[in-house]
């Protein structure tokens, strides 16, 4: 089961405009950036019984794919996430109870009556900036600035963040390397 180790850092909308221009980011950047409009619904029972066993499900559309993504487990040390991951295509915005009740990841995920008590909970609907950064020999990172709104009802809230993911490499490296971004752009996490 794959494990995603990445960074989530807090960012103004001032900043991350300057963002691009970083020269830790310019250094480290192989090829160009890609720009994505992602909506996501995120789910859960009216008791919160996902959060509370540290899971989060999601639907999320890009462009006109939809993909269920599980997360669980794992653990935060100063800011650095790593936990489980599932990603599953869906031919439309519908659950797939079958991948959820046999991924394993926690015990909520195969209750019986899941299905008949998930519900959305809040949505998000951003543009996401993605670059591939190679900081050092054997390390990549993928680098995604995320601009756009959350909202759960009638409330909403802007979104600026930056996410930081090991795909490659030493987790020390992807430290090292937020900490040289945060140096030129100020951000935190």
């Amino acid at each position: 089961m794959p494990l995603e180790v990445e960074l989530k850092l807090s960012i103004t909308a001032e900043h991350a405009t300057a963002l691009s221009r970083a020269a830790p980011l310019k250094a480290a950047s192989v090829g160009r950036a890609s720009t994505a409009h992602l909506y996501s619904i995120y789910y859960d029972t009216p008791k919160f019984d996902l959060r509370d066993n540290g899971v989060a499900l999601r639907l999320r559309r890009a462009g006109k794919r939809w993909v269920q993504t599980v997360k669980s487990g794992g653990r935060v040390d100063a800011g650095l996430h790593q936990r489980e991951e599932i990603e599953t295509p869906l031919a439309a915005q519908i659950i797939n109870y079958r991948v959820l009740a046999e991924s394993g990841l926690a015990d909520i995920l195969s209750e019986p009556q899941l299905p008949l008590q998930l519900a959305p909970v809040f949505v998000t609907d951003f543009k996401r900036t993605t670059r591939i950064l190679e900081p050092a020999a054997g390390t990549r990172i993928e680098l995604c600035l995320d601009r756009g709104t959350v909202s759960a009802g009638a409330a909403s809230t802007p979104i600026s963040e930056v996410e930081l993911e090991l795909k490659a490499g030493s987790q020390t490296h992807l430290i090292d390397f937020a900490l040289a971004l945060i140096e030129h752009i100020p951000m935190r996490l």
